[in-house]
């Protein structure tokens, strides 16, 4: 009887861990979609906010980034 309740609870870690592990693949930011333009302009806005792009390189890489 007490194997079964350890057995049962087992169960309910390993199921527990699958849903969790599922949830974090469907996120957004997974391979290469809509959100991809979106996700390089964030990057390339960062970067030109840290000061790590000339004006001149970052409005060329964005016009890039923009044109479909």
């Amino acid at each position: 009887m007490m194997s079964a309740g350890i057995a049962w609870w087992v169960l309910v870690v390993i199921a527990i861990a699958w849903l969790i592990r599922a949830a974090r693949n469907t996120g957004v930011g997974h391979g290469a979609g809509a959100g991809g333009a979106a996700s390089a302009r964030a990057l390339l806005d960062d970067q030109f906010a840290r000061g790590e792009v000339a004006v001149e390189d970052y409005r060329e890489r964005r016009r890039h980034l923009d044109t479909p």
